[in-house]
């Protein structure tokens, strides 16, 4: 793992001086739960010209100790931009300030309420179109979705994949705990799978300990987000190529600071490219094959 003053020396180094002429760049933050050269690299050549860029490496009991939590939300709050580079890091800035400019990198469980204001933006770790790929290829027939408030634009993505396939789409919007069981009984008496994509009440926790546990049950296989999900009982997620997640979260980044990220933009699905997941256990007790041609792995 890089520490803090390695990746500000790498920062010092990729980000030249600032003319004493020019108007003060924008400040804007990264905040990693790990540190990730390549991206940063990308990160920081996407800035240059156009904004101050720093690092912060999460610790891993800051936001335990309440004087150096405070510390790090002041300097964080005075940011033009903060730049939330996984799940640790994106769950942290979301849920400690709320008002705050957010562009979240490589994140699956972004709360629904921040997805749906404007000052928030992301690249989500999942590509949409190889999962339905896959599906198309696996898991033939109607296909489930469940989804929580401010998940509209990645049901959007999956509906319009879906109907381009030929695939069935049965759809429950959940926007509380005590609609999940009825919602999912619907599901799984008309679907050959279930994806589920929404905030952590509908993906950690009770929430999907109950959908798990139906769905095994009910022989209807998962799809979600990540590795933590298929070794949980999921039986496909998608993990994103770092290089090419690197590129987009680039592009993006420099799109938002020259103002030219449109609306309908603001939220990104990651590039197909990347690996399929997929639970091995449930893979033999059901019996699935893999899809052919495309990078695939086993999570026991």
């Amino acid at each position: 793992m890089m520490t803090t003053e390695a990746l500000a020396l790498l920062l010092s180094c990729l980000t030249p001086p600032s003319s004493a002429a020019a108007p003060a760049p924008r400040a804007v933050t990264v905040v990693v739960g790990r540190a990730d050269a390549p991206l940063l690299r990308k990160l920081t050549a996407a800035a240059r010209g156009r904004a101050a860029l720093s690092v912060h490496s999460l610790k891993p009991n800051e936001s335990a100790d309440p004087i150096e939590k405070g510390r790090l939300l002041a300097s964080l709050a005075s940011m033009d931009l903060i730049v939330a580079v996984g799940d640790e890091a994106t769950a942290f800035v979301t849920r400690e300030l709320e008002d705050a400019p957010v562009y979240f990198v490589g994140a699956g469980l972004v709360p629904g309420e921040r997805l749906s204001s404007p000052s928030v933006s992301g690249l989500f770790s999942y590509s949409v179109e190889s999962l339905l790929d896959a599906v198309e290829a696996m898991l033939p027939g109607t296909l489930g979705l469940a989804y929580t408030p401010g998940y509209e634009p990645v049901a959007a993505w999956i509906r319009k994949g879906a109907a381009e396939r030929g695939l069935p789409l049965s759809e429950r919007r959940i926007a509380s705990l005590k609609e999940l069981a009825p919602a999912v009984r619907d599901l799984l008496e008309t679907s050959r799978a279930i994806w589920v994509v929404g905030d952590p009440m509908l993906v950690r926790g009770a929430g999907f300990e109950f959908l798990r546990e139906r769905s095994l049950s009910r022989g209807v296989p998962m799809i979600a987000n990540g590795p933590w999900e298929v070794r949980q009982g999921a039986l496909l997620a998608f993990e994103p190529e770092a290089v090419g997640l690197s590129s987009r979260a680039a592009e993006m980044l420099g799109s938002i600071l020259d103002g030219e990220l449109a609306p309908e933009e603001r939220l990104q699905s990651a590039p197909r490219e990347g690996a399929l997941l997929l639970n091995g256990a449930l893979v033999d007790k059901w019996n699935i094959s893999p899809p052919a041609g495309r990078p695939w792995r086993l999570l026991r």
